[in-house]
């Protein structure tokens, strides 16, 4: 077929072709006219792989590093993405849902659109907003160490909330990982000078009693 067999298709079925044409134009002018405005707001975080401070923990190739880099921003995104992130995430925004005076800019946050003065009777629970939440979209910049936050929502100002909510509590998050990681570190630590310290002691004992057995100075 050539693009003449296509016109002469065309031109012998006009009528058809012109109503489906002015249906679709039609339709589509409707639905942009009525279609509700989403916004969308990003937050960008940087992420930096714990770096060593001796010569055992550091990479042995360079080029393996930046390997290691998206290994570990890759988990960090799956930690952002887990069940556990979205539910402190939730209990941060129902908080300033309860704090703010203006409850009329938020949107996500609420059960169905109020049929009365008290948006309070539509706010989510923290379990139903958590699963709601699973929609941030949350991916690294290709050839960066960044993390970006992607948020949407038809009220601009709800969806600039979500994304530095989520932002504040990741960092909070990774903060408590880190706390956690060195109080393990230090309790085994000390763990250990105990139990080198009771092994010197029983090493000290059977030295004594063995000059006193042998006579030895």
């Amino acid at each position: 077929n050539t693009f003449k067999d296509y016109l002469r298709i065309i031109r012998a079925n006009w009528i058809p072709v012109s109503l489906i044409t002015l249906s679709g134009l039609v339709v589509a002018l409707i639905y942009a006219t009525n279609a509700i405005d989403i916004y969308k707001s990003t937050a960008a975080l940087k992420i930096s792989r714990p770096q060593g401070g001796s010569v055992l923990t550091s990479p042995l190739l360079p080029e393996f590093q930046e390997w290691g880099n998206d290994r570990f921003i890759a988990n960090e995104i799956e930690i952002m993405r887990s069940f556990t992130a979205r539910e402190m995430v939730a209990v941060s925004l129902i908080d300033s849902f309860y704090r703010d005076t203006d409850k009329l800019k938020y949107s996500i946050l609420l059960d169905q659109k109020p049929k009365d003065e008290d948006v309070t009777n539509y706010i989510k629970s923290v379990d139903a907003l958590a699963n709601t939440l699973s929609d941030v979209a949350i991916d690294q910049k290709r050839g960066l160490d960044i993390i970006e936050i992607s948020a949407l929502s038809p009220s601009p100002f709800e969806a600039a909330l979500i994304a530095n909510v989520y932002s504040q509590q990741y960092k909070t998050l990774n903060l408590d990982q880190n706390r956690n990681q060195l109080t393990l570190v230090t309790n085994f630590l000390d763990e250990q000078r105990k139990e080198k310290y009771d092994d010197l002691n029983s090493a000290e004992e059977t030295l004594r009693a063995f000059q006193e057995r042998g006579g030895l100075i």
